[in-house]
């Protein structure tokens, strides 16, 4: 990694001229020939700049479609397949409907299609656009006797490539990894949110030896597994990866390019036949087979990476330069069964739990103790010796003293892929169904029970002011079914709400708090080094008071989740922010596999709804080049706008009758706003006087005439008049648009003022830095 004290020097001296104090300098890895970025963060017009600091080197490819909807015969025809397969239409349902468009419904349609059948036919015919699923097999033999494991999956080198292939995405892929930096006056600190701007991806490129002219890349996947419910009975086990090399908007977002399905582990339980075990021999002999098919599966999919992943690959990408890409797998999102497989490792009760380093069981709720951590070259050592041990007792006490079991890891083979580095902190299984849902939060219910103040919690929640995208709960201690975003909720809003309920400095609310700020740090979408130390004084409070929680309710954390705590501080600096290796995005897909079994004769589902992947996938491509050819389209046509008759032109009528209807008129058109009015309630006062006497009982009016000309004359309008009359307009919803202090990105906030909203009263508050020194509530 570059010393920020040597690489910021240039910048600094830069920076200085310029006269600004507050600026990111970015440094890319020397392997891309690029110079150093410096963003001022000084300025006040330089959003566009603050919403965009990814470096961006390539400029956007021309885009030369004239049908971007083809093969289909018609714009029409795309949107209505796309709708069609988006919602799962059946296919009575669009025979029916063409029928009718091209009958009674209507006579100047333009979509062509004639049915089901026509729309497959033209979907199947588009699926060389996309990568498409090949049929794989694996055999394995299980107490004597062979089963053949048959599945459907894609090629994940061949994804790749079409990827870096692709014109619209050629000028969002970073290829090289970058250190990026906050300069503010005196004080340097290193950035972290996309996994290019951390150390691992920094590191690998460091390993890559250039073997001739070409530009060399280490590209980095994410892959993504999970066993989840489609139906109560019925469950499947699918692969996803995601290309870290793309923007965290694109990767997590849904559609084509967010990440890809390369198919469904088949279940070993269901095609062996096997039983609930007799005893722990046979338990053990059943997980060992299982593990051995996982990693045997994984190997046939992966295949494809080992070549590009060793020597690297020579691509013409699509902004027309040619490099030698070398993929890998260094992320991986799992939750914590998942990762004991991933990882050939023994599971929650064994000896050395922990997929990544080697804490003893005993010692789990020891957060921030430091341990040894696992690599490949480490445990595959390790394996090898029990491997050539000369007795079976021998060889598992080997085994047993890391925790591994006797399966060799696909991973270990494929470079630039350690498991143990690969699987990551995730907050949906670790925090919010995690510590907090499974463990702090029954005991907090079981104190509030126990004091009989079950119905003032329910009260104090049920009064939580609302807020955008904040869940309420009427009844928090009885909910029957909450899922990981519930319980993040909860815990958003649970603190004000017990603070008065407990005893004072009780252990638990502190416990609870100190989980909050872990969480709120961590969830930021970017993080400095300032943020780390915080967080290390987080992490040891929380650790306290647990310890405190322990001795007077009586509740142990000696678990693997309270444990992986540990592992979130080297997971920022090594893969940045939490978000890039989230394994939301992959739970969101579960509900799409749940839709697309219902579309199944829920037999033999695997080609089936791989076949629906498929057609999705199709069309989410073309939808991609049909926004792209509108937008450049919009583009030219801005660039070159028709010409009109100066002769011919009307002037436009003008229907307003006050000086505030055009001045709100010109605020509508100013696209600069940072602050935008919604919900009229179409009710008009001429002036303050008007107001007073409409509702001279409401306090919040009183003396409105005064204070409005004193706050307008103080930040609006100085030369406003005093005796001047201000029209006023009544509206329930404002939008307020500003650059964040987190991540110097433009948000907004959702502000309402309404007497019923969703049949009853809201009435949001904010905080108003007004000075920079000083907050304002209103």
């Amino acid at each position: 990694m570059p010393d920020p004290s040597t690489c910021l020097d240039r910048l600094v001296k830069i920076s200085t001229q310029e006269g600004s104090a507050l600026f990111i300098p970015i440094e890319t890895h020397p392997d891309a020939g690029i110079p150093s970025q410096l963003i001022s963060l000084d300025s006040q017009n330089d959003s566009d700049t603050k919403c965009n600091l990814q470096t961006d080197s390539n400029p956007d490819p021309t885009y030369a479609g004239c049908c971007p909807w083809a093969p289909f015969r018609s714009l029409a025809d795309f949107e209505y397949t796309e709708i069609a397969i988006r919602s799962g239409m059946a296919k009575q349902t669009v025979d029916s409907q063409l029928r009718l468009m091209h009958t009674s419904w209507t006579k100047r349609s333009k979509i062509t299609l004639s049915g089901y059948s026509d729309m497959i036919n033209t979907l199947s015919s588009a699926q060389g656009i996309c990568v498409r699923f090949q049929n794989g097999s694996l055999i394995r033999t299980y107490r004597g006797k062979s089963y053949t494991f048959e599945f459907c999956f894609r090629d994940p080198w061949e994804w790749v490539v079409s990827l870096v292939t692709y014109p619209t995405l050629a000028g969002s892929i970073c290829w090289y990894p970058v250190c990026k930096y906050l300069h503010s006056g005196t004080h340097v600190q290193r950035l972290f949110d996309e996994p290019q701007t951390a150390e691992m991806w920094w590191n690998i490129q460091d390993t890559i030896k250039k073997t001739n002219q070409y530009p060399h890349c280490f590209l980095p996947l994410l892959v993504w597994l999970d066993k989840g419910n489609v139906t109560r009975k019925v469950k499947l086990h699918p692969m996803i990866a995601q290309a870290s090399f793309l923007p965290n908007i694109i990767r997590n977002t849904s559609g084509n390019s967010s990440g890809v399905l390369l198919g469904y582990l088949p279940s070993v339980s269901q095609i062996v036949g096997f039983h609930d075990p007799a005893n722990e021999a046979e338990k053990a002999e059943q997980c060992i087979f299982k593990l051995e098919v996982y990693h045997g599966i994984l190997e046939v999919v992966f295949e494809s990476l080992q070549k590009p992943a060793k020597i690297g690959e020579c691509i013409n990408c699509a902004d027309k330069i040619t490099r030698v890409l070398f993929p890998g797998i260094p992320y991986a999102a799992l939750d914590g069964e998942e990762a004991w497989a991933y990882a050939c490792i023994r599971a929650a009760n064994a000896n050395f739990p922990c997929p990544r380093c080697l804490v003893p069981h005993h010692e789990l709720d020891l957060i921030t103790g430091a341990f040894p951590l696992r690599t490949t070259a480490s445990m595959e050592s390790v394996f090898w010796r029990a491997r050539a041990a000369p007795t079976a007792t021998e060889k598992s006490n080997i085994l047993k003293s890391v925790g591994l079991h006797d399966v060799a890891n696909f991973f270990w083979s494929l470079p630039h892929s350690d498991p143990y580095k690969a699987i990551s902190y995730d907050t949906l299984h670790k925090d919010d169904l995690g510590k907090f849902g499974k463990h702090i939060y029954p005991v907090l219910v079981r104190v509030i029970e126990e004091a009989g103040l079950t119905g003032k919690l329910n009260q104090n929640m049920n009064q939580v002011p609302s807020w955008s995208n904040l869940k309420h709960f009427r009844q928090i201690t009885t909910l029957e079914y909450v899922d990981g975003k519930d319980m993040l909720h909860i815990l958003k809003c649970i603190i004000p709400c017990i603070v008065q309920l407990l005893p004072r400095n009780s252990s638990l609310l502190r416990c609870i708090h100190s989980l909050a700020q872990i969480w709120m740090m961590i969830d930021l979408n970017c993080i400095s080094e300032d943020h780390l130390s915080r967080l290390k004084g987080y992490i040891a409070r929380y650790q306290r008071f647990c310890q405190l929680v322990s001795q007077e309710y009586d509740k142990l954390f000696v678990f693997p989740k309270q444990h992986d705590v540990s592992h979130i501080i080297s997971d920022i600096r090594e893969k940045g922010v939490t978000h890039n290796y989230s394994t939301r995005p992959g739970e969101s897909f579960q509900q799409g596999a749940r839709q697309a079994y219902e579309r199944t004769n829920k037999k033999n589902v695997d080609p089936q709804m791989t076949r629906i992947d498929g057609y999705q996938e199709v069309v989410a491509r073309i939808r991609l080049e049909v926004d792209e050819s509108d937008r450049i389209s919009k583009t030219d046509s801005d660039l070159n706008p028709p010409l009109i008759d100066p002769s011919s032109a009307q002037p436009d009528k003008d229907y307003s009758n006050t000086v505030g209807d055009k001045t709100l008129k010109q605020h509508l058109s100013n696209t600069s706003k940072h602050w935008t009015l919604g919900a009229d309630v179409r009710r008009r006062w001429i002036s303050c006087l008007d107001l007073q006497t409409t509702v001279p009982t409401t306090l919040g009016f009183k003396d409105i005439g005064e204070r409005l000309h004193k706050f307008l004359k103080a930040f609006v309008s100085p030369n406003l008049a005093s005796n001047a009359d201000i029209e006023l307009r009544q509206y329930h919803f404002l939008t307020l648009r500003y650059v964040s202090c987190v991540d110097w990105t433009l948000q907004a906030d959702l502000l309402r003022s309404n007497p019923s909203f969703n049949g009853k009263p809201r009435y949001d508050c904010a905080l108003l830095n007004t000075d920079s020194k000083k907050f304002e509530f209103v």
